[in-house]
């Protein structure tokens, strides 16, 4: 598992979330479960294709979804790097560059370039240093079932 010695900065943090979703849209799952702690990687996925499965649900047309209906969406998430920081909207819930012990820090996935309003939600941990721990999943602001804390 891969931590920091010290509290990390914003900066530090999207960069290691940013990782994480390259890992997994890359289906390196150990490598992801190595940047970011995950209780279960599986239930994450199956939890993620699930969430973007229903919002695609309400947004495409009918003709659209056979491009979709034998993907697992989990691993079609965009770097967050190509997406533009206002349509990601990483929130933090602290008020400082550096962040502290237990802030949550949350941004916005895309899928297949189009940003979603799933959000996953991350918390800063000290475990014989910092890491981030996955903490939950939400869409339109509400908890979705996946809690890892």
């Amino acid at each position: 598992m891969e931590k920091w010695e010290n509290l990390p900065t914003r900066d530090e943090a999207l960069a290691k979330i940013t990782a994480f979703v390259v890992a997994l849209s890359s289906k390196e799952l150990d490598k992801a479960n190595s940047i970011i702690l995950v209780k279960d990687i599986n239930v994450l996925i199956n939890k993620l294709h699930d969430s973007i499965l229903s919002y695609l649900d309400m947004v495409i047309d009918d003709e659209q979804w056979y491009q979709y209906e034998e993907k697992n969406l989990a691993y079609e998430l965009t770097n967050p790097e190509e997406i533009d920081e206002e349509e990601s909207k990483p929130e933090f819930s602290g008020k400082t560059i550096v962040l502290s012990e237990n802030e949550e820090v949350s941004i916005q996935l895309a899928v297949l370039n189009a940003i979603t309003p799933i959000r996953v939600h991350f918390k800063l941990v000290n475990d014989d240093g910092y890491l981030l721990q996955l903490f939950r999943i939400t869409a339109d602001g509400s908890k979705h079932t996946l809690k890892n804390s």
